[in-house]
């Protein structure tokens, strides 16, 4: 599938979480790259979800490499006021380098809710932050899920069965098809092991059952925890190469995140994470705006 070299790769590992108050572990929780961020060996969770790269504050707070940096005040993020680095250096493990032109700063406050989730990687590094989808520095881009690997390239991919998709606020958006009816997912790396998130509007008119009829699950993550309902519905669900005809476990967010993610990804009523991609590698060609999958 791709033909052209690319200029840049590196690879990722699968992060696994530990509830220690049931003992549970959630296998392939996210993706997480090693990195060296200004040159502090650390580890960011890609996600493509956000359109800028942010990193925490209370990494900015613990190391203190950062005061040669230009900062943006006021700046607008995903309509509220915050503050940017301008070019920050990355440096791969793989030898590669990146900017990133701008970088977000979050307050990252661990909750009460989350504190029985615990992390485990290969290697006891600090957490950064995340990397949005502008790690990908506007260029041609493939993830190959099974090796594990990102790859970057300079021109178009000549892609043999593309499908198209679209852009908006800086994130991919993939038109996917759900019971003959064409539907907009915004392409999450961060949503580990959902198979596909709707709207609470889709979701009822879709398989016509009421959100508080379903089963809620709270799936926690490093700084915040996600209300999400879920039943198993039979659907007939296709993208590019990817086809489903079976009953499938669909899901809907709470108020506060199905109102949040939406509004971030504008256009967007589903979210597909990389639950359904794990068998495949993705190519996305930004030179056309297509992508496929095999």
């Amino acid at each position: 599938m791709l033909v052209n070299r690319p200029i840049k790769q590196t690879h990722f590992e699968w992060m696994n979480v530990l509830d220690t108050k049931t003992g549970v572990v959630e296998d392939k929780a996210g993706m997480y790259i090693e990195l060296f961020l200004c040159g502090v060996h650390c580890y960011m969770q890609l996600d493509t979800a956000y359109g800028d790269t942010c990193i925490t504050d209370e990494f900015l707070t613990d190391h203190q490499v950062f005061s040669d940096l230009e900062v943006d005040s006021k700046v607008r993020y995903v309509g509220k006021d915050g503050k940017h680095l301008k070019e920050v250096p990355l440096a791969l493990t793989s030898g590669a380098d990146i900017t990133i032109k701008r970088c977000y700063i979050e307050e990252l406050k661990t909750k009460e809710q989350t504190k029985h989730r615990k992390e485990i990687l290969n290697r006891d590094l600090p957490f950064a932050g995340y990397l949005g989808f502008d790690f990908f520095e506007g260029k041609s881009f493939a993830i190959d899920f099974p090796n594990q690997q990102l790859m970057w390239f300079e021109n178009g991919l000549g892609l043999e069965k593309p499908s198209k998709f679209f852009l908006s606020r800086g994130m991919i958006i993939i038109p996917v098809q759900l019971n003959g009816k064409e539907i907009y997912a915004l392409f999450d790396t961060a949503t580990a092991n959902s198979l596909l998130s709707v709207t609470n509007e889709l979701h009822e008119a879709f398989f016509n059952i009421k959100r508080n009829e379903l089963e809620c699950m709270v799936e926690y993550r490093p700084d915040f925890a996600i209300e999400t309902y879920y039943g198993t519905f039979p659907c007939e669900l296709a993208f590019n190469a990817v086809y489903k005809n079976e009953p499938l476990q669909i899901e809907t967010a709470g108020d506060y995140f199905n109102k949040y993610a939406y509004n971030n990804a504008f256009g967007s009523n589903a979210i597909i994470g990389n639950y359904l991609l794990r068998d495949y590698c993705v190519a996305f060609d930004m030179t056309d705006n297509t992508y496929q999958v095999q």
